[in-house]
């Protein structure tokens, strides 16, 4: 069957529109890709999209049905009502398959971005915020972290994580892909935010021994959001799990160094607590 004839989420879902609303929404969609950085990608997205069902998929359309009604569309307006909609449907890609689940997964973030994704998850518990900010100072700067009592039971973050791995050996150091071992390298493969290392490049390296409970889930557009870098996987990947859209390669380093960008695997899960973390493994780079 040629490939413009194969059924997808995002055709499945047009579908269940009238014939003048599929026009609607098609309409409002072009004209985001034509005022905004961000709409091509996100509608390039929204018609490759593999893992959403084609019921959730109909759900974001709606958001661009409905601002076709309006007299006149705030292209402002369509995004912001995108992103909720999508934080709705979130972790809804289903899991990865469990021969494909790696027995340590990766997060990278920046260190300030970690206390306050701890204090956004131990919210309403009766911890003291420089209690928080103490440990997880004591956690990145001490050579041999120990992490006990209440604490290795405090979540790591109240939302679902962006993780990694390494997929020829999943026990290997999820983030042994970097050859230079440099912040930039780092966010560049793994697609991260350019905020995330500009104007200070620092990225913590959490590694952690996935839990049997811990359910992978693969990402899809509802998960990516307005995020600049991410890309559903093609079919010649497989479906086990999703990819990274790693920035423009080759990528200059902070140190000035040359490097070819690899896309690795990626998939979310559910917050999990301090007490999966590989403290041996953790480093921070710059």
């Amino acid at each position: 069957m040629p490939a413009s004839k194969i059924a997808t989420a995002y055709t499945r879902a047009l579908s269940t529109f009238s014939v003048s609303d599929q026009k609607a929404i098609e309409r409002v969609l072009r004209g985001w890709a034509r005022v905004s950085s961000l709409g091509p990608r996100v509608v390039a997205n929204l018609r490759k999209e593999r893992f959403l069902s084609s019921t959730d998929l109909r759900s974001l359309l709606q958001v661009f049905l409905r601002h076709s009604q309006l007299r006149q569309i705030n292209w402002d307006s369509v995004k912001k009502d995108y992103v909720v909609a999508c934080r709705g449907l979130s972790l809804r890609g289903g899991d990865v398959p469990r021969r494909a689940l790696p027995k340590l997964i990766g997060r990278a973030i920046p260190p300030d971005r970690l206390i306050n994704n701890v204090l956004d998850a131990l919210q309403g518990k009766l911890v003291l915020r420089s209690h928080i900010n103490d440990f997880v100072h004591d956690v990145l700067t001490s050579p041999s972290p120990i992490i006990e009592g209440d604490q290795a039971n405090w979540p790591m973050a109240r939302y679902a994580s962006w993780v990694t791995w390494d997929d020829s050996a999943s026990g290997n150091n999820p983030f042994g892909f970097a050859v230079t071992g440099e912040a930039i390298e780092v966010a560049a493969c793994l697609g991260l935010p350019w905020s995330y290392v500009n104007p200070n490049p620092s990225l913590v390296l959490l590694v952690c021994d996935r839990p049997d409970e811990c359910r992978l889930k693969r990402p899809t557009i509802s998960d990516a959001a307005d995020h600049e870098y991410f890309e559903p996987p093609d079919l010649l990947r497989g479906g086990n799990h999703g990819w990274t859209m790693p920035w423009q390669s080759p990528t200059v380093t902070s140190t000035g160094r040359e490097v070819t960008l690899i896309s690795r695997p990626e998939a979310l899960h559910s917050p999990i607590t301090f007490k999966h973390l590989r403290t041996t493994m953790l480093r921070i780079v710059k």
